[in-house]
């Protein structure tokens, strides 16, 4: 018995640890329009308003108006949920080159799976994030669906 111990030790201490898996990274570039907004009664923009990713950069654009600001965005893919951070760019008039604003910061979080993307983000300038996807006034959770044509800026 104790050699059957000794060879069961010996077959798991001496396993090799398995490693943990990476997350895989969001594909987001490209045009996504918005289907969903689970939180608040009445959509605040019109019924055609698309996000616009590129790179680490991203715009919304609303049929009825113009483009919106660029925002810049990161996401830590060590957390579960992934947590997405945006900071909206503004434009030195000095230089006329496009630096985060220092106020504007928003903490959410962020889910793809094919085509839909998941997106629900904290109040402007708060420290606080969404930690689930359950929308809400304060914190709504917007619903994408990735497009197959572009939407020019």
């Amino acid at each position: 018995m104790l050699t059957s111990l000794t060879i069961g030790l010996t077959l798991v201490l001496g396993a090799p640890i398995p490693k943990k898996k990476e997350p895989k990274e969001l594909q987001l570039d490209g045009t996504w329009k918005l289907t969903t907004i689970e939180g608040i009664e009445k959509p605040m923009h019109g019924s055609d308003t698309f996000f616009v990713f590129d790179k680490n950069i991203f715009y919304s654009v609303c049929a009825d108006s113009s483009p919106s600001s660029d925002y810049e965005f990161s996401i830590d893919y060590k957390k579960t949920p992934f947590q997405f951070d945006a900071c909206i760019l503004v434009t030195l008039r000095s230089t006329g080159k496009k630096v985060p604003s220092r106020t504007s910061h928003q903490l959410g979080i962020i889910e793809v799976e094919g085509d839909t993307m998941k997106l629900r983000l904290g109040e402007p300038g708060s420290s606080e994030r969404p930690m689930s996807f359950r929308g809400t006034k304060d914190a709504p959770l917007y619903i994408f669906k990735r497009e197959k044509s572009a939407v020019k800026k």
